[in-house]
């Protein structure tokens, strides 16, 4: 049977445990990313003096960064939903409490084996898990986890940026050993380079941060408009349906009426038939009456058909 396409498919626990199993496999071969480039950079920067090359050292440590986290949160998110839809009884607290440890306890394991670079759980980590538990409330409508991980994506994208701002290091943001040597090495070089940093990390941290807002509330519009959509065509769908109903009910008692009607003159005559067939004057008749007998008998077994269902 083909699936109606206008009908919301309806998502199943494997559905996200197959999504939150690819995204943490995702998440596992993002780790083997060398921050090489980022080095690279680095050491331009240091040769040449200019400024220009520790901004494209932080773009490139965004950019790894998030390629890090995206995975790792989706994974974790798609791995909550599915055991939210498998316990219906706890749905809300698993679909909470799992990221909520979860991500956590991936970044303490990691900092144990991450080799000489450790990796640092930090504010920006801590405000992606808090966006994974707005993002339970605020796209609850959204149709898809594709859709919500476009939001979460764009969120974590955007708290990266933070990473890099010298200004918030005091504050939790920009702790990893990477991100630390960025923000050195733009005090080294001096002429405004923490400045630039600065600026273009708050910038673009606002920027991606008001797209994802935007993003999240337009795929939210989407969802709502997209379900009520389906629910105006699936009423329309069922009023149709009594409307057949109701037009064949009554063509229905019309036909029975018309045949009920023609069950009156057929009687009279099988009645007439009869009384002929029994006056003697009409001997030279009786095949013709007998096949007026027969056709009217048939007539009469076709009629009761029709009008009573159990009649066979």
């Amino acid at each position: 049977m083909t699936r109606n396409p206008f009908t919301p498919r309806v998502e199943r626990p494997r559905d996200s445990l197959a999504a939150g199993s690819f995204f943490l496999l995702l998440w596992a071969a993002s780790l083997s990313i060398p921050p090489s480039g980022v080095l690279h950079l680095l050491d331009i920067a240091a040769d040449t003096g200019d400024s220009g090359f520790v901004l494209a050292a932080a773009g490139s440590l965004v950019l790894l960064n998030t390629a890090r986290a995206v995975p790792m949160y989706l994974g974790w998110f798609m791995g909550g939903e599915a055991l939210a839809r498998a316990f219906p009884e706890k749905g809300k607290v698993m679909a909470w409490l799992v990221p909520l440890t979860a991500i956590p306890v991936s970044y303490y394991f990691l900092s144990l084996f991450s080799g000489p670079v450790k990796i640092h759980f930090g504010t920006p980590a801590i405000l992606g898990i808090f966006s994974i538990l707005a993002l339970h409330f605020l796209t609850r409508e959204v149709p898809g986890w594709g859709n919500r991980a476009l939001a979460l994506a764009l969120l974590i994208f955007s708290f990266q940026w933070l990473d890099i701002v010298p200004l918030l290091t005091p504050y939790g943001f920009g702790w990893g050993e990477i991100s630390l040597s960025v923000k050195e090495m733009a005090v080294l070089l001096g002429g405004g380079a923490v400045w630039i940093l600065n600026g273009a990390g708050l910038v673009l941290f606002l920027s991606v941060f008001a797209g994802a807002l935007v993003t999240t509330e337009l795929l939210v519009s989407f969802g709502l408009r997209l379900r009520n959509a389906l629910r105006l065509r699936e009423q329309e769908r069922q009023i149709a349906v009594l409307r057949e109903e109701a037009m064949a009910a009554r063509s229905l008692r019309e036909l029975q009426q018309l045949v009920h009607d023609l069950k009156r003159p057929l009687t009279a005559v099988t009645g007439l038939t009869d009384v002929l067939s029994a006056d003697p004057a009409m001997n030279g008749a009786a095949p013709h009456l007998e096949r007026i007998a027969a056709a009217a008998s048939t007539m009469n077994t076709m009629i009761s058909e029709i009008l009573y269902a159990n009649v066979r």
